[in-house]
């Protein structure tokens, strides 16, 4: 992680120079990529997280800013999923499950069907944590279809069948959750 940040640095550092917005929205994005990262390296270790959350919210303020700037649908959609990563360390659950929801519109606007069903799953996983099935069963359906779909054009190094196999195993659970 550390050296992932070093060349994020760099490429902030290169992109704002030259006021590259794309750039400086991806190397925002690795920043808030690493520090989630740390969040489990510090939580394993017993190490607290406060430094850690404070420097990924102003990193995810100015991805906030940036996306906002260049109006790209999957900055957007990374940035959602990015916001409720940090809000679930938190453990701001309801804004958290916003901001994927949010994730997951913007995604679906980009075409971003491999990102669409993985924040389809962590829905999914939330409100069947919930004992929401039913709100479950609509996030986890979506994510096998799109599963189906993608393994169906998959190529032999393409991992999308995972998505199918993960869907039956969630549809599964989820109905002996139910009862």
């Amino acid at each position: 992680v550390d050296s992932a940040l070093v060349y994020a640095e760099i490429a902030n550092h290169e992109a704002t120079k030259i006021g590259h917005k794309y750039g400086i929205a991806k190397s925002l994005l690795i920043f808030c990529y690493g520090f989630n990262l740390y969040g489990f390296h510090n939580r394993n270790n017993r190490i607290d997280n406060a430094a850690n959350f404070s420097k990924w919210g102003v990193y995810q303020k100015q991805l906030f800013d940036i996306a906002g700037q260049i109006d790209d649908a999957e900055i957007w959609g990374r940035t959602y999923s990015l916001q409720s990563k940090l809000l679930g360390w938190q453990k701001k659950e309801k804004e958290s499950e916003e901001a994927l929801k949010n994730a997951l519109k913007w995604f679906r606007k980009s075409g971003d069907e491999l990102s669409e069903a993985a924040i389809c799953t962590v829905i999914g996983y939330t409100y069947s944590g919930n004992g929401e099935y039913e709100n479950a069963f609509e996030y986890f359906s979506r994510a096998l279809e799109i599963g189906k779909k993608l393994s169906s054009k998959a190529g032999p190094d393409d991992n999308s069948t995972e998505l199918v196999l993960y869907g039956f195993m969630n549809m599964a659970d989820m109905y002996e959750a139910a009862g």
